[in-house]
């Protein structure tokens, strides 16, 4: 009796899968081990999540043995992450901390963690009893689980790499790693580059540290490594002006997302809105990438495409159509 070879099919969460479902689980399983990095393109309406959970099912169960640790999927926000966790059974998942509630102190786990210190422990002191702190358990059960839910900021922050990592609404990291690795410089009534000049002008030379001397120099367009975003942030809670530079090139920050290379490890890419350029930022492209696309479910004639011109954003209109739009 020969042993029977799963599929990733096999793994659907679902009754049926749609054609479009059904197209990408065949070519994924076909290739799955010729390629380190699957870019999957699916249209809004395709199913990506149920997508998502057989990939990990089948990456993370005993019966393929694809992973030595499992597979995570990593959903780009909270909202997002909520519709997995609602929609998937037997995943573990860790929550922002302040997310967690304390009932012994009826506050949030992060406001009990800064008040009191520590974490609550059960009657038994072992965390995993019932009793302990819920979030201690749910981050020492992510650090283990073979199968995780999380979002980006969470997995970066615990750094809970698997072997198959599956990033939903991929198209966002690039921004998240352009955000995480932004420099921010904080003060008040900035709202042009003429305001921050201004500003920088009038900065006593013994303050003028390395900070500045990078941000005058994106300014006068000596350093083109960098964008300059002029506006409000929040800061300790509040509302500030803000100036901040974000990079351009995030290849190197992107290493932190999937740093192992030389194992078996697999990142699978999945988007509504994804292509070669964003691979080539995220520095991918010198691995095995394999390019998947799903028909569209929604018949062409139910979605056509508007153009609603908002803004005249020619370069002697902008500074006033970006001011108009902030209003």
């Amino acid at each position: 009796m020969s042993k029977k070879v799963y599929r990733i099919n096999d793994f659907f969460p679902l009754d049926v899968p749609r054609l479009g479902q059904t197209l990408i689980m065949d070519e994924l399983t076909d290739n799955w081990d010729k390629f380190d990095v699957a870019v999957i393109d699916m249209p809004v309406g395709s199913g990506k999540s149920a997508v998502a959970d057989a990939i990990a099912r089948y990456a993370s169960s005993a019966r393929t043995k694809k992973t030595t640790d499992g597979a995570v999927i990593v959903a780009n926000n909270n909202v997002l992450l909520d519709q997995y966790i609602r929609g998937t059974r037997g995943y573990s998942t860790l929550r922002r901390k302040d997310s967690y509630f304390c009932p012994a102190h009826d506050m949030s786990c992060e406001e009990r963690n800064k008040k009191v210190g520590g974490h609550c422990k059960s009657p038994t002191g072992n965390v995993h009893h019932r009793g302990g702190c819920e979030y201690l358990r749910d981050l020492r059960g992510a650090r283990s689980a073979t199968k995780l839910l999380v979002n980006q900021h969470i997995y970066l922050a615990h750094s809970l790499y698997r072997d198959v990592v599956i990033f939903d609404e991929a198209h966002t990291l690039q921004h998240m790693l352009q955000e995480a690795a932004a420099k921010s410089y904080w003060s008040k009534e900035l709202e042009t580059t003429d305001d921050v000049q201004d500003w920088l002008d009038s900065v006593p030379a013994d303050d003028f540290d390395e900070s500045l001397e990078l941000l005058r120099d994106v300014l006068t367009g000596v350093n083109t490594s960098y964008s300059i975003q002029i506006g409000e942030q929040d800061w300790r809670g509040r509302p500030e002006e803000c100036v901040r530079l974000l990079p351009l090139d995030v290849r190197d920050a992107a290493t932190t997302m999937w740093p192992r290379r030389g194992r078996q490890c697999k990142v699978i890419l999945m988007s509504a809105t994804i292509n070669t350029v964003d691979i080539r930022n995220l520095g991918l492209d010198d691995r095995r990438v394999v390019y998947l696309t799903c028909p569209s479910p929604i018949p062409a004639e139910q979605r056509p495409c508007h153009v609603i011109p908002i803004a005249d954003m020619r370069y002697s209109n902008r500074s006033e159509q970006v001011r108009n739009l902030a209003h």
